[in-house]
């Protein structure tokens, strides 16, 4: 195993005499069935070796290796060496990945223990508390409860000390004082939020009986009015540029072109894209079966041609081989997961710059955006357009009546200036 990777044979044979022989040639096959490619294998062995080169001199059993010899190799070792084994020309962020890897992979073959188990502090148990409360008692979602933990968290640093806190010490002067200095500079979306999380986090306290006051009163109140901006969203011409713009040569820029059709022509959300699974896909009937995550009910849609030839070219030949059943995975290590949202957000950020359209925004969402204005400039109703989102109100819809210019110009009224 080790010879088949590209390393020079002196290198080899002093491999080979070294104590952690043994263990660096399992690294080696431990990487290639988690999937990493060709290169990266030889870049982590290769920084393996010189830490197996260090642990050897430094006398260490292979049994007492852990995270703090690695930062020691990494400060005081790495960058200065004089060892037999070459260093490569390698960072520290690379050296860091791969001896993480190298660690792993010995607490999985019961090399050395793993780690111990750190009991949550009084902080970490208030923010688990909530978590569990907020998702069995009031049924929110994972991201949902992701974002209110962050911001309590926030929120709770300020007034705690050491990780510890006696929750009946908040009184209402400082959380006012808290909100008002920690929105500034927010849109009154995220300011809104954070409020939000707060009341959230406070009503959830008295309910437990751990205050007594209502504490979720003294969370200011952000001015925030519905459709008070205008989405941004790309001309019909430039969607068709950023669609023809990826690299169709690559089994990533197959993936990343089909997830981009998806929204473009679809509307979908990052998240949805992610959670497609082949078994939503009905080529017998061209109906793709969306998940919605916030309405929590299915949404059926078109399988349009351009659609299909997109997702049977990427499906057929260029998805790796994998046990998952989502349609888009990772073609890195760890390769054949299920891709995440912020993935995909990712990849189509990194797409929309690479085709060097000037737009307002990178995100994934200025295609869904663009999907409701086309919808609504080709004569589409909010009703329908509300139906293709998946919106469970059409207030939510109304935002997109504002970029209908052709139908606005019906409404505007003349000025008197004009008619004279």
């Amino acid at each position: 195993m080790i010879d088949k990777i590209s390393i020079r044979q002196k290198s080899i044979a002093q491999l080979k005499n070294i104590r952690l022989g043994e263990l660096l040639q399992n690294f080696a096959e431990y990487l290639e069935k988690r999937g990493y490619s060709s290169s990266s294998r030889d870049e982590y062995f290769r920084i393996a070796q010189h830490f197996a080169f260090w642990i050897s001199k430094e006398s260490l059993a292979e049994q007492n290796i852990n995270e703090e010899h690695v930062d020691k190799f990494l400060q005081s070792h790495a960058e200065q060496c004089s060892c037999p084994n070459p260093k490569g020309s390698y960072d520290r962020k690379h050296r860091h990945a791969a001896l993480k890897q190298f660690i792993s992979m010995l607490r999985a073959l019961c090399i050395i223990p793993s780690l111990p188990h750190i009991p949550l502090t009084n902080f970490d148990r208030i923010i688990h508390d909530f978590e569990i409360y907020f998702a069995e008692v009031r049924g929110a979602l994972p991201s949902t409860i992701k974002v209110y933990s962050r911001n309590i968290r926030d929120f709770l640093k300020i007034f705690c000390k050491d990780e510890h806190i006696d929750i009946r010490n908040l009184n209402a002067d400082d959380i006012r004082e808290y909100v008002v200095d920690r929105i500034k500079g927010y849109k009154p979306k995220t300011s809104k939020l954070i409020t939000s999380s707060l009341r959230a986090f406070f009503r959830y306290l008295r309910m437990t009986n751990q205050i007594n006051n209502p504490l979720e009163d003294a969370v200011p109140t952000v001015a925030y009015r519905r459709l008070s901006t205008i989405p941004n969203y790309i001309t019909q011409d430039q969607m068709q540029h950023f669609i023809l713009s990826f690299n169709i040569s690559t089994a990533i820029g197959l993936r990343n072109k089909a997830m981009a059709v998806l929204m473009a022509r679809l509307g979908l959300r990052a998240c949805e894209v992610a959670r497609l699974k082949i078994d939503d896909i009905d080529w017998n009937n061209a109906v793709i079966t969306v998940r919605q995550n916030k309405s929590r009910r299915a949404l059926y849609l078109p399988l349009t041609k351009e659609i299909g030839e997109h997702l049977s070219l990427y499906l057929k030949k260029n998805r790796p081989l994998t046990k998952e059943r989502f349609v888009f995975v990772t073609h890195a290590f760890p390769k054949g997961n299920p891709l995440s949202s912020g993935a995909i957000k990712m990849a189509m950020r990194s797409s929309f710059k690479k085709c060097g359209l000037q737009i307002a925004s990178y995100g994934t969402h200025i295609l869904r955006h663009s999907f409701a204005t086309q919808l609504m400039e080709k004569g589409a109703n909010l009703k329908e357009i509300a139906d293709m989102l998946g919106h469970a109100s059409i207030e939510t819809t109304n935002i997109y009546a504002k970029v209908n210019l052709q139908q606005l110009t019906h409404i505007a009224l003349p000025w008197p200036e004009v008619e004279q």
